[in-house]
């Protein structure tokens, strides 16, 4: 005989793989975009006339740049929350993708690329993998997997579309394209981020597994089990 039952109200979606889904989007096209430099190489030297060391330069100041601000980004999602350094970021990536269409001399590209691009693509690592290990527990590892290979997606597909739009335009319309096209989709991405579980209300899935069993093995037990444990 069972004496006392409970249930438990399981969510019918757990909303921790909209928040997988809006970052892999996210990392495809914010490293994804920063990763194919190569494909504006060979534009940017026939143009400005640069050696390869000018024009690869850009790219290096970039990735210690981004990298130091990846660090500051992570602190400031866990003090204001990812989803205001995320919406900043692309504020950046938009201003610096954008300008780069009136570039006319190598210190301007330097400041654009190597810091304001670079700045903002820094806030497309820490507050997404921090927030995902947030919402997962058991599936962290391959949730947070997902979400990284957003990157390896993005440089796979995106150097054809790119290579396309410099044959079509020029590489100045095409930064331009790109900085509206990160505005218009991260933005609208952003606004379904939410920093944790409990903000909705709702626990990591490992964390509801877990209140699940204990709640069944301290409120479902026989009538004896209960006059014993009285």
């Amino acid at each position: 005989m069972r004496g006392f039952t409970h249930k438990v109200n399981i969510p019918k979606f757990y909303y921790g793989y909209v928040i997988v889904i809006v970052f892999f989007i996210m990392m495809v096209l914010g490293w994804g975009m920063f990763y194919i430099y190569g494909v504006f190489f060979r534009p940017l030297m026939e143009e400005f006339d640069w050696t390869r060391a000018i024009t690869s330069g850009a790219f290096s100041m970039s990735v210690l740049v981004s990298g130091i601000i990846g660090i500051i980004t992570g602190r400031l999602s866990d003090t204001i929350g990812p989803k205001k350094v995320i919406i900043f970021c692309t504020c950046l990536l938009t201003l610096g993708y954008g300008l780069m269409i009136f570039v006319q001399s190598t210190w301007q590209f330097y400041f654009l690329y190597g810091i304001i691009i670079a700045s903002g693509v820094g806030g497309f690592w820490a507050p997404q993998v921090s927030t995902v290990a947030r919402w997962f527990v058991k599936r962290r590892g391959i949730m947070t997997g997902i979400v990284s290979g957003g990157i390896s997606f993005g440089t796979l597909v995106l150097p054809l579309i790119v290579t396309r739009l410099i044959d079509i335009f020029n590489w100045r319309t095409t930064y331009l394209i790109i900085g509206i096209a990160i505005f218009i989709i991260v933005m609208t991405a952003a606004q379904f981020v939410k920093s944790s579980p409990p903000k909705m209300s709702v626990l990591p899935i490992r964390e509801i597994n877990n209140t699940i069993q204990s709640r069944t093995r301290i409120l479902n037990f026989s009538f004896q089990e209960a006059v014993h444990t009285v």
